[in-house]
């Protein structure tokens, strides 16, 4: 009965339905790659926008075109421009740090010198606009309002009861297992009864 049952063999491939599948795999490349070169132009398009507002000093709109623009089309030299415009916007720390994430996408080394002693300056501008921010509100920075010294107070009195309650718990638990799982031995336990015949 065994001997009777017989596989059915898979037709190869025709050269229609291998035609029919090289067709579709083109296709789906080539509308990929069409998406691809869409968003590319988007991007293109949305970086011109940036860099025309730059140049008439719109920094926070160029910043925003050229952030959109990278994300359309990631290339190291909008993150460049993003950090100029940040630069601009006064904010030294965070063109300092667009700087960096070009040096790490960039390949050119050329410029590599310039750009990292243009980081250290723009690191020495946000610590000096730290500084003077610290001098200007550093009452306000380190005064705590009422209500927030309150809340803390709060806060640490819940910890402080959470730990002392746990320490209680393992220590109890400490406890019965030292004292409870002692074996109870007595001599009427341990002997055994003969049955008597």
């Amino acid at each position: 009965m065994l001997g009777s049952v017989q596989l059915r063999r898979v037709p190869p491939l025709g050269s229609l339905a291998r035609g029919l599948l090289v067709l579709l795999v083109t296709v789906l490349v080539a509308r990929s790659a069409h998406a691809t070169l869409a968003q590319q132009r988007r991007g293109h398009d949305t970086y011109l926008l940036g860099e025309a507002a730059f140049k008439r000093g719109e920094y926070q709109v160029a910043f925003d075109h050229f952030r959109e623009a990278y994300l359309l089309a990631p290339l190291p030299e909008i993150l460049y421009n993003m950090a100029s415009a940040q630069e601009a916007l006064g904010r030294p720390g965070e063109a300092a740090d667009g700087l960096r994430a070009y040096l790490r996408a960039s390949q050119d080394r050329a410029e590599r010198i310039a750009i990292e002693s243009r980081i250290r300056g723009l690191d020495e501008a946000q610590r000096l606009l730290d500084v003077e921010r610290l001098k200007r509100e550093g009452p306000k920075l380190l005064a705590v309002p009422a209500t927030d010294q309150r809340a803390a107070r709060r806060t640490r009195l819940v910890i402080g009861l959470s730990v002392t309650a746990g320490i209680l718990v393992a220590g109890g638990v400490a406890f019965g297992l030292g004292f409870g799982l002692r074996p109870q031995h007595t001599d009427s336990t341990l002997q055994t009864q003969r049955a008597t015949p």
